[in-house]
């Protein structure tokens, strides 16, 4: 595991973009949004927004990082903290499986 939280947020890029997810890294400068998580993006179709957090700095979450996951959670997306890469994966996993329910409930509609 890397020793750093920037280190952290590479491997996640690697693993997510390895699945096939458009992922965008969040930059902080002056014109970012306050808050925005490190990670956003979208993988079949769901959007998704990690705050990486080294181990143990889990619960380090400012207010407006809170805040910023909540509303991603209450317009549909998934949000989440992820302190390690099985994190990641899990989310990935998580991702397939609504992707695959929603092809499912879609052909049940037309059929």
């Amino acid at each position: 595991m890397p020793s750093t939280e920037s280190g952290l947020v590479k491997g996640m890029l690697k693993i997510l973009r390895g699945a096939g997810a458009h992922v965008d890294k969040t930059h902080g400068d002056p014109r970012t949004l306050k808050g925005k998580s490190d990670l956003t993006g979208c993988y079949k179709s769901q959007y998704f927004a990690v705050e990486a957090k080294q181990p143990g700095k889990e619960h380090t979450l400012t207010e407006l990082q809170e805040a910023y996951l909540r509303s991603v959670q209450k317009a549909g997306g998934i949000g989440i903290v992820a302190t390690n890469y099985d994190e990641i994966r899990r989310l990935i996993k998580v991702m397939d499986r609504r992707a695959r329910v929603k092809v499912r409930h879609r052909r049940r509609q037309e059929g």
